[in-house]
C-alpha cells in the first residue's frame, strides 16, 4: 500500500491597523517571495507602488476611501481591502 501525503500551504496576507491613518503594516508568510506591492483605488486606478517591500506602506498622502492592497509574491497575488481614515 502507497501511503500519499498532501501537504498545502496558504500564504497568507495580514493587513493592520485596518481602518489605518496613516502607515499600514503588512505581512506574508514569506517577505523575501514579495515581489511587489500596489495599492489601488475603487476605480481600479493604481495609485500607489511601494518602493522598497519592508512590511509597511505609507497612507499618508491618499485621501479617506476603500482601496484594494495587492501583494504579488514568487507563488500568485494576495489581495486585501483597506481603509484609509
Amino acid at each position: 500500500m502507497v501511503d500519499y501525503k498532501l501537504e498545502t500551504t496558504k500564504n497568507e496576507l495580514t493587513v493592520f491597523p485596518n481602518p489605518s491613518t496613516d502607515i499600514l503594516n503588512y505581512e506574508v508568510a514569506n517577505l523575501e517571495a514579495v515581489q511587489s506591492v500596489q495599492l489601488f483605488d475603487v476605480f481600479g486606478k493604481l495609485v500607489k507602488v511601494a518602493a522598497q517591500v519592508d512590511g509597511q506602506l505609507s497612507l499618508a498622502d491618499l485621501t479617506v476611501g476603500m482601496y484594494m492592497l495587492v501583494v504579488e509574491t514568487n507563488d500568485g497575488g494576495l489581495r486585501q481591502v483597506i481603509v484609509k481614515k
